[in-house]
């Protein structure tokens, strides 16, 4: 069976540190690449008979995807990149999870592609649906339209500028420990949907 999947492979010894199996390739994703070392690829083929423990491969950091290869191949880390591909695997996987968790904020609140976003509607027609479906006034309407508006862009804003923090303090992180706390308060601002300032 044909598998379409997106990777990040250190580029010095072309080992995956990270990948994403995806349903199609019309199904693109944020890739979280959180290091210049890190290069984008993809595989779009089948999986041959001898490359089918690739993601047993993958755990041990064995698995290689060359650029020039469509195919997979295996080689052991050298041991000097065996503490940096651990820590680019974490940062990655916990950068995914920060991606996917405000994804889901921003899907629970309703603010992913909410037409009352879209400035290309007629505002005279949105006011008035507002005005018959809640019997106000067309000044109130518009009044209760702003505030909505507003609210729904005041978390956009909190969310993107959280993420871009996060993102941020990930690539710098150099240790586990520092990974961690990053964690710790992605998930103190983050947990239940509840922001925090």
């Amino acid at each position: 069976m044909k598998k379409y999947i997106q990777l990040l492979v250190f580029q010095h010894t072309d080992h995956v540190i990270w990948y994403g199996e995806r349903a199609t390739i019309g199904y693109p994703k944020r890739v979280p690449n959180v290091s210049k070392d890190l290069d984008y690829r993809v595989f779009n083929s089948v999986i041959p008979d001898d490359q089918l423990d690739w993601q047993k491969r993958f755990l041990n950091f064995e698995l290689k995807k060359p650029s020039q290869s469509e195919n997979f191949n295996f080689e052991k880390t050298p041991p000097e990149f065996y503490f940096k591909f651990q820590l680019l695997r974490v940062k990655c996987y916990k950068m995914e999870n920060m991606i996917n968790n405000i994804s889901f904020i921003k899907e629970k609140l309703n603010i992913v592609d909410n037409p009352l976003m879209n400035e290309k509607l007629n505002q005279d027609k949105v006011i008035d649906s507002f005005s018959e479906v809640f019997g106000i006034s067309k000044e109130s309407s518009k009044k209760l339209i702003d505030f909505k508006r507003n609210e729904i862009s005041t978390w956009i804003e909190k969310l993107e500028l959280d993420q871009i923090r996060f993102e941020l303090e990930l690539e710098k992180a150099s240790s586990f420990e520092e990974i961690n706390e990053i964690q710790k308060k992605l998930n103190l601002n983050f947990v239940m949907g509840q922001i925090n300032d």
